[in-house]
């Protein structure tokens, strides 16, 4: 919880957590336009595409591995061959 918000509105996590489960009891809409649903969809946002990059990167990683054994595999084999 950023210091803004501790200050100005909740003075600790339970408290943020009771008027989280007393706004889900009144079965109230969230305001997709308050400052902290959209910061918090921002960041739910960028957490998800850092874990496509990461997923991506791996496979690139996966993928770089693989060329490097099958390059090994061919300088052996006409290393070899040569001889």
């Amino acid at each position: 919880m950023g210091p803004r918000l501790q200050q100005e509105v909740f003075s600790s996590w339970d408290k943020l957590g009771a008027s989280f489960e007393k706004t889900a009891s009144r079965n109230v809409v969230v305001n997709d336009k308050h400052p902290l649903v959209v910061t918090f969809d921002a960041y739910q946002e960028t957490l998800t595409k850092i874990a496509h990059l990461r997923a991506a990167q791996q496979e690139i990683l996966e993928g770089i591995e693989q060329l490097v054994h099958f390059e090994r595999s061919v300088n052996q084999h006409y290393g070899e061959v040569v001889r």
